[in-house]
């Protein structure tokens, strides 16, 4: 059995309404106290921010000063001597904790006197670890890494019966805020803090080095620290899958042509290359594979010319990992597939189906190579929580269910599903090893 680390959150119903959580670490007959415009930002409020207080040290963005006695009055707080409210706050566990706040004018000071905290003891097997999460600029809520990875957390969380106050995650304004938030998470006492792709790779080489007992995990990139879990995905594996249904579908449509576009033409990106051709020539060693590289990931106008090319060519199905340039492939495969000339892409990292929608939920995007961050980020929550976790670089594939296809496909026939799924088997037990180069370089 452990005791159980409190961690209480205040909601302050006063002329503001309902306020963002502050969360504070605490102990019973112990006075915190800090100057007021510290923690001013709390009192406002802000539904994307969560700052934390411990023994009057200010975790977080510096938060600038105001006009105090405004304040006051906007909240109905006499402007004169010392107020109290006494409030009950929700602690994890739910149990109740009863504590004074007061604010004194003339010392320009704010604090709590707790009155009474109550512990309860853990039974075995229910995890009481804190994840944090740092998305990058895209934020929680961009259909992509920061969503999925908050997804593992939150299933994680569900599955373990921790508390949902012992998740949580930070959107940062600028990429020069995501070490100053990694930092807030590891004063706030997280356990683990997630980081989601190479963006991340500076703050968590940063981070890692400053606080090398502090347990990382970086998505979809590397950084070589021994406390740095650093998750990778094969890319190959994936992309055999999908180049195993463009084949398939190219028949169906009679055609001998598909195609891969990358967005540059580096290691990584010869890997999605490598595992689709392998993939297409596994059901069809006659179908040709026509490969163009963008020389951006950000340019769609780019994309749909390369596609427009393609499709004139007679190519039924194009493959890409090229970021944005991707969406004027799709956008060029829709106005074609609504003009009557039937195309498709195959979409990546995530399902890709809602982008390619045109009519009736009818898509021309076949299938996507998805890489399911939620599972890597499950399967290592779990070695944290089993204390067992350990820095280095993990490959998540077929085998970890680190990559695939989406659960649904409404373009695909039951017979390619199938014969996916047989060759999904194959690899996992190792009758098929998926090349990482294309032909052209081996």
């Amino acid at each position: 059995m452990k005791k159980l680390h409190i961690v209480l959150v205040v909601i302050l119903s006063l002329v503001f309404g309902a306020l963002s959580p502050m969360a504070f670490a605490v102990e019973a007959g112990t006075v915190y106290e800090y100057k007021y415009e510290d923690i001013l930002e709390l009192l406002k409020g802000s539904a994307s921010k969560s700052v934390s207080i411990t023994k009057g040290k200010v975790l977080g963005q510096e938060i600038g000063k105001t006009d105090l006695q405004g304040v006051y009055k906007a909240m109905g707080i006499p402007v004169d001597g010392i107020v109290k409210e006494e409030i009950k706050v929700a602690v994890y566990e739910h149990k109740d904790i009863e504590f004074d706040f007061y604010f004194d004018k003339n010392e320009l000071l704010a604090g709590i006197w707790i009155k009474e905290a109550k512990y309860k003891e853990i039974p075995e097997g229910v995890s009481s670890i804190f994840a944090g999460l740092v998305t990058d600029t895209g934020g929680i809520n961009d259909f992509s890494f920061n969503q999925m990875t908050w997804q593992g957390i939150d299933r994680f969380a569900k599955d373990n019966g921790i508390d949902p106050y012992r998740t949580a995650y930070i959107e940062p304004n600028t990429q020069d805020d995501v070490y100053k938030n990694m930092i807030t998470l590891v004063n706030e006492g997280s356990d683990i803090i997630v980081a989601p792709g190479f963006l991340m790779n500076e703050a968590v080489n940063n981070l890692s080095e400053l606080y090398p007992e502090q347990k990382i995990l970086l998505l979809d990139s590397i950084v070589d620290r021994s406390n740095v879990c650093s998750a990778v995905f094969a890319e190959e594996e994936g992309s055999f899958l999908v180049g195993v249904a463009a084949g398939l579908k190219a028949r169906e449509l009679k055609s001998n042509k598909v195609a891969f576009v990358g967005g540059m033409d580096f290691p990584l990106i010869r890997k999605f290359e490598a595992g689709f051709e392998a993939g297409v020539k596994a059901v069809d060693p006659n179908i040709q594979v026509l490969v163009n590289y963008a020389d951006t990931f950000i340019d769609y106008q780019v994309g749909q010319n390369i596609a427009s090319v393609m499709y004139d060519e007679g190519v039924s199905v194009i493959y890409h990992a090229a970021g944005a340039v991707g969406v004027g492939i799709i956008g060029e495969a829709r106005t074609r597939t609504m003009a009557g000339n039937e195309v498709y892409v195959i979409g990546v990292d995530v399902d890709s189906y809602s982008m390619g929608i045109y009519e009736n939920n009818k898509s021309v995007v076949l299938t996507s190579m998805v890489k399911n961050l939620d599972e890597a980020v499950y399967q290592v929550l779990d070695k944290v929580n089993k204390n067992t976790f350990k820095g280095g670089v993990v490959e998540f594939g077929l085998a970890r269910n680190g990559v695939g296809i989406p659960k649904n496909n409404p373009n695909l026939s039951d017979e390619i599903v199938k014969s996916i799924a047989d060759y999904r088997a194959k690899i996992i037990s190792g009758e098929i090893v998926v090349p990482v180069e294309p032909e052209r370089n081996r």
